[in-house]
């Protein structure tokens, strides 16, 4: 079970769905009220922080192994 203190943030002490998960409440979170409420939220702006780090991600790995390939191999220039 996930337990609010892992997380450290200053203001995981006021987001309601980590005080149902710290005392035990998991149930609520299936309530349909909540579920509407998480689905407007991700409607209104969470989907762009999600796929805003997606893309970040994907340029990162883009970059990364670019940077793999075009990497000259030292093994192979002191075996010359």
């Amino acid at each position: 079970m996930v337990r609010a203190t892992h997380f450290h943030s200053p203001l995981a002490n006021y987001y309601s769905a980590l005080l149902k998960v710290k005392h035990g409440r998991e149930n609520l979170l299936s309530h349909p009220v909540v579920g509407s409420l998480l689905h407007y939220k991700w409607n209104s702006f969470g989907h762009y922080g999600y796929y805003i780090n997606l893309f970040t991600f994907c340029l990162l790995v883009l970059f990364l192994n670019l940077y793999a390939l075009l990497l000259e191999d030292p093994i192979s220039e002191k075996c010359e």
